[in-house]
């Protein structure tokens, strides 16, 4: 019959322990290594990184591709074709004038015309305005704000390209006439 191998004492043979001093007599079981929770939680972290890489290039894409494919806005100073000189007031139409015209805007009341045609030559443009309904070649009911006047339709749909660039983007070429015929 065995002893314990710390107090001497007289051991069954099949104890684990002793039943005198306690001492374990049996080695500790090694416990049982799982890799599965740990590889699982990499493969998890490893997924979340990937996703996210992508959908970073896909956001940075998309931004290049819609950035792409818009239009460039150029702020630029439009330049007169009719003067050489900087304007200083609201301009008039002449009266008894017929020519084609840059139409910058249209609203429904001067006060407002006035303030956006002032604004205008604060800036540079060589901005009018005009009562729609004086001149049966405009739609009635509106105040005109205009900039220049020229020979040909083709004149005046060149500059309002340029002013549509350089902030008025309905600028649009038309006909001021004060006589029905023309």
């Amino acid at each position: 019959m065995p002893d314990c191998p710390s107090c001497k004492a007289p051991l069954a043979g099949d104890e684990r322990f002793c039943l005198q001093c306690g001492t374990r007599l049996v080695p500790e079981p090694e416990p049982e290594q799982s890799w599965t929770v740990p590889a699982a939680i990499v493969v998890v972290i490893a997924l979340v990184a990937v996703g996210a890489v992508v959908f970073a290039l896909d956001r940075v894409e998309s931004d290049a591709e819609r950035e792409a494919t818009e239009p460039a806005v150029v702020f630029q100073q439009p330049t007169p074709a009719t003067t050489t000189e900087e304007p200083t007031a609201v301009a008039e139409w002449p009266a008894g004038t017929s020519a084609h015209t840059v139409v910058l805007a249209e609203t429904s009341d001067e006060t407002t015309a006035r303030a956006r045609a002032t604004a205008a030559v604060a800036n540079g443009v060589p901005a009018g305005v005009l009562d729609a309904a004086a001149y049966p070649t405009l739609e009635p009911g509106v105040w005109v704000l205009f900039a220049g006047r020229y020979e040909t339709r083709a004149e005046a749909a060149e500059q309002a390209a340029r002013y549509a660039a350089a902030g008025f983007p309905d600028a649009e070429a038309a006909f001021v006439s004060d006589r029905a015929g023309d």
